[in-house]
């Protein structure tokens, strides 16, 4: 970098400005750029200062001098041994030249500059950094993935699963403190060929349903191996497209039907395929892709399908005939000219007479002679006007207006169908409507007869103007013509087709249009119209478009005909229409739109429409071959499937269900056959568990049912549980039957007699496998606990299972990992359903109810709190401290009463420690008892407690009011769900806790203790005694 020479002072060097910059262009005349030996002079004089700004006494007076004093050198060198030059690859300016003094100049015919307009701009540094030679090697842009993307099909489904493969090793064996290492691997082009031997790893469903390696070690060995070699020089990807395609070929396709739930292992397998392919997937399809496959197809681009011409091309099906050619596009008059060799000369004439080769060059049509005769006057406008702008059509077109005004029908309907056919082009639809014709056109309809042109050309006018154009789709509404004339038009069958297609274009996205067909009853007209012999004289799409439109508006049900979806279904699994499977979807959508509405699902099922509903259900998994799909109708069979599920758990969730699908009807078999023969098709197990488990309402149906389900239910679940069996050919069922499978059982588990059944095949290891590898979907994991608490209800066979001890030493008994699951997990309703679990136990192993017997033997009580001390202790604390769920606390304070007056010493000690040992427990049962915080305040103070002076005597008249009482454990029944029962119930059963805790064990507590337990009993019996007096 070029070093400047110090300046000691303006004085020194004669210089009284710093305005004089080294980045401007420096300005020089002719003469002296002519002679380089030449110096231009800088002055600035009192007659003709070069600035105007530049005062007598401070001017320009010497010249750009390129001497230094002995002085100055020596500074300047200093100077320069103080900055070294930067070393770089940037190309700078050169080295300014400086010009001689003028004086100097030997050219005689020099003469100096007198203005800065007589000066010549040399050089300059303007856009020196826009010229891409002054930047080095090192300064140019190198992108993240390759110049050229790879497009080869299998080459890039062969580059999408070892990316997943790859990102599966990073994310589980390099951690997120590895951030460099991690950052080199997925910036890595060149790598070591072994590593492409990855993509051989085979990818399994992992615990939680989302992709992961079933051999995740031996391919991070052979990871680490390849990255300790050195892979700089090593380039490409590992295989070519010969090589991919018959490894592609040879996985198949279920690997990629593996969910990808882990956003990270996406995101790492969306940074490698852009590294190595060059294909970038954008964040909003990332975050939609749920498996491989969406993965690959994001980045695999189909082929664009042939063209005829190009097939016939390829397999020359007319080589024979040397008379026949195929032209890829249309022959034109030019085409055939140029064929016969006439078009040079036919050419060369139209440009010697100035004419254009093709079309009209600047000459257009005469359109004034038909203006002035009045013929075909709308035609001439309309081919005549295609550049004007909007205002000057619109201007126009009220000329036509007056002249249309006088015309009769017939010529109206003329006019309209020429209208018609420019309002196809979008820039003629906003001008027909504000130049009026539109309004004049519908004020001028019904014709007389119905088969009068008038109409028809009318109706396409309203629906070519209305497209798209919310405008004119007002006027429509306006006029009121859309719920009467065009509703009138669709009894013709000539007017129909016209009719449907512009209530279409007026409907579409316009929420009034929508409003006043629908209060019009157009459903009725055209459910009559697909559901009777007219069915061929509409577009049936056009139909199913409205309909659906209709199905979404809140007052439908009122103007609809109730047997509107029976009748859709009924024309869907019909064959009088020509079924594929898009027009299949598109009768199936709006019949179940419309079974949405609460209002029609009880005629639905009164008059017979389950079955239609199973057929059509049933039929788009059967009827159609779904594997060919394109993709927009595989998206849409996922949608009306889902759609399907939630109509099936509505309508089953009717009272009049158990009616139309009683236990031993053919509708309660299909359904049951849905769980047994078709495990390959989740939606339909889904619908069958959701339907069947609403219809489990009563113990008769339940009991019923068990045996033909429980078989079917047990295989989901087994199937839900990993490692999946490799050997299966049946899938992992994904979240939603497995929540649903988990409800249904849950109804199946309320009749005592199912419990013992359900417990023996569901909790030695389904439900603990459920418990476990259900942490990252609460709901799931909440559900099964839940189930698992509905079978320790009142069941000692499945208590045993569930306190019994387990092989595994870090987990005592299931019991013991049901908990600890729970307490690992981050939502409270599943802590508080584990928590009730084990209150359950408790109150088996203490009723006094015969049907316990079983698990009551000498040693089972004692061992069970020995091993559970912790978490029966957690659990009571839990359900009895939060105040959140009233019926559930009343519940615990119940068994606890139940505990302390057990014969079983364990029970009573156990709820000496819960109290003891949570101070929150112990003031939620003192103010269950006394019924005020302030009360508990004032007995728990830290001053209070000695203020408390009773007398042995008074304890003895509290013990003898208890027993007056006759106070025994009571459990909440239903009639009593409300604050002032649960109130009353909790009063009474911490009455006899405290009661039972003081008797048992007052000798070992402490004088205070023993003083505020009897304050709490005097308190407690006080408001029972009031409580009974009806006070």
């Amino acid at each position: 970098m070029r070093r400047f020479q110090r300046i000691r002072s303006a004085a020194s060097t004669g210089i009284c400005s710093s305005s004089l910059s080294t980045v401007a262009p420096v300005r020089t005349s002719a003469a002296a750029i002519s002679n380089p030996s030449s110096t231009q002079q800088f002055a600035c004089t009192a007659s003709r200062p070069l600035w105007r700004t530049c005062q007598q006494p401070r001017c320009f007076s010497t010249t750009l001098a390129t001497r230094s004093s002995p002085v100055e050198l020596e500074e300047t060198a200093e100077y320069e041994a103080e900055a070294p030059a930067i070393e770089t690859d940037l190309v700078y300016p050169g080295e300014i030249v400086e010009a001689v003094p003028a004086e100097d100049v030997m050219d005689p015919h020099y003469k100096p500059a007198e203005s800065m307009n007589d000066l010549v701009e040399v050089g300059g540094l303007q856009n020196w950094w826009e010229d891409p030679d002054h930047w080095g090697s090192s300064k140019k842009y190198v992108g993240f993935g390759p110049t050229e993307k790879v497009t080869d099909p299998a080459l890039l489904q062969w580059v999408a699963r070892r990316a997943v493969v790859e990102a599966l090793v990073l994310k589980e064996h390099v951690g997120p403190k590895a951030k460099k290492l991690r950052h080199a691997l997925l910036r890595a082009s060149g790598v070591p060929k072994e590593l492409s031997q990855l993509v051989n790893a085979e990818i399994v469903a992992g615990p939680d349903g989302g992709a992961a390696l079933k051999d995740s070690e031996s391919a991070y060995t052979i990871y680490k191996r390849s990255l300790n070699k050195k892979h700089g020089a090593v380039q490409g990807l590992g295989a070519t497209a010969e090589e991919a395609s018959p490894l592609v070929a040879s996985w198949g396709k279920e690997w990629k039907k593996i969910e990808l739930r882990d956003p990270v292992v996406k995101f790492f397998a969306a940074t490698r395929i852009h590294r190595l392919t060059g294909h970038i997937i954008p964040d909003g399809k990332l975050v939609a892709i749920t498996n491989i496959d969406g993965l690959v197809k994001a980045v695999v681009t189909p082929p664009k399908p042939a063209k005829l011409a190009e097939l016939v091309e390829k397999k020359a099906l007319f080589s024979e005939l040397p008379n026949v050619k195929v032209f890829p596009r249309r022959v034109t008059p030019i085409d055939k000219e140029k064929m016969v060799g006439r078009w040079k000369i036919i050419a060369r004439e139209l440009q010697e007479h100035g004419l254009p080769l093709t079309g009209t060059g600047d000459y257009g049509k005469s359109v004034e002679r038909k203006w002035v005769e009045g013929k075909e006057q709308v035609e001439a406008l309309l081919q005549g006007s295609k550049s004007d702008e909007e205002s000057t059509r619109t201007e126009n077109l009220k000329g036509i207006l007056e002249t249309l005004k006088k015309e009769n029908a017939d010529e109206l309907a003329a006019a309209a169908g020429k209208l018609a056919d420019a309002a196809r082009d979008a820039s003629w639809r906003i001008p027909i409507g504000n130049s009026g014709i539109l309004d004049f056109v519908l004020s001028s309809i019904p014709a007389e007869g119905l088969e009068h042109p008038l109409n028809r050309q009318a109706l396409r006018l309203i629906g070519n103007s209305c497209a798209d154009c919310d405008e004119n789709r007002a006027r429509v509404v306006e006029s009121g013509k859309l719920s009467t004339t065009v509703k009138n038009f669709m009894a013709d069958d000539a007017l129909v087709p016209f009719a449907i297609a512009a209530t279409l274009n007026s409907c579409v996205d316009y929420e009034k249009a929508q409003v006043q067909v629908c209060e019009a009853g157009f459903s009725k007209v055209l459910i009559d119209i697909v559901s009777g012999p007219r069915l061929s004289h509409v577009h049936l799409s056009h139909v199913m478009t409205i309909l659906e439109m209709l199905s979404n508006q809140t007052a439908e049900p009122k103007f609809a005909n109730p047997d509107t979806p029976a009748l859709l279904l009924k024309l869907a699994v019909s064959n009088s229409y020509e079924a594929d499977l898009d027009t299949f979807l598109e009768i199936c959508s709006p019949a179940l739109a419309y079974l949405t509405h609460q209002d029609l699902q009880p005629p639905f099922l009164t008059n017979n429409g389950l079955p239609l509903l199973q057929q059509a259900f049933l039929q788009s998994y059967t009827r159609f071959p779904t594997t060919d799909s394109d993709p927009d109708t595989a998206d849409q069979l996922k949608q009306v499937w889902t759609t399907f599920v939630a109509i099936f758990a509505d309508i089953s969730a009717q009272p009049t269900f158990a009616t139309a699908c009683s236990l031993t009807s053919s509708e309660a078999s299909t359904l049951i056959s849905w769980l047994e023969d078709h495990p390959q098709d989740p939606h339909l197990q889904t619908a069958s568990c959701l339907s069947l488990g609403n219809l489990s309402r009563s113990d008769e149906v339940t009991l019923s049912l068990l045996p033909r389900v429980q078989p079917s239910l047990s295989s989901i679940l087994q199937r839900a549980i990993p490692p999946k069996d490799p050997d299966s050919p049946l899938p992992v069922p994904p979240l939603q039957l497995i929540h649903a499978t988990l409800s249904f059982l849950k109804n199946l588990a309320i009749p005592q007699q199912n419990k013992p059944i359900l417990g023996s095949s569901l909790l030695p290891k389904i439900l603990p496998g459920l418990w476990t590898t259900t942490t990252t979907q609460p709901q799931l994991q909440f559900t099964a606990i839940s189930l698992t608490r509905l079978l320790l209800f009142n069941c000692p066979e499945n208590i045993s299972i569930l306190i019994s001890p387990t092989p595994d030493s870090s987990t005592p008994s299931l019991l013991s990992l049901l908990s600890q699951t729970a307490e690992a997990a981050d939502e409270l309703p599943t802590k508080t359903e584990s928590a009730r679990a084990v209150v359950s136990v408790c109150r088996a192993l203490h009723s006094p109810s015969p049907s316990t017997t079983p698990i009551l033997s000498s040693s089972s009580p004692k061992e069970s709190y020995s091993t559970h001390n912790k978490i029966i202790s957690t659990s009571f604390s839990r359900l009895i401290a939060q105040s959140k769920f009233p019926p559930i606390k009343t519940d615990a304070i119940f068994v606890l009463a139940l505990m302390s007056r057990s014969d079983q010493t364990e029970g009573s000690q156990m709820a000496k420690e819960v109290i003891e040992n949570d101070v929150e427990v112990f003031k939620s049962i003192i103010t269950a008892i006394t019924g005020s915080d302030e009360l508990v305040k004032s007995l728990l103070g830290e001053n209070k407690i000695e203020e408390i002076v009773e007398e042995e005597k008074e304890g003895k008249v509290i013990a003898k009011g208890l027993e007056e009482l006759s106070l025994e454990p009571k459990q909440l029944e239903a009639n009593k769900m409300h604050p002032i029962g649960m109130s009353k119930v909790d009063r009474e059963n911490g009455m006899v806790l405290v009661a039972a805790l003081l008797q048992r064990f007052g000798e070992e507590l402490t004088g205070e203790k023993r003083k505020l337990f009897e304050e709490v009993l005097r308190v407690g019996g006080e408001l029972i005694v009031k409580d009974r007096e009806g006070k």
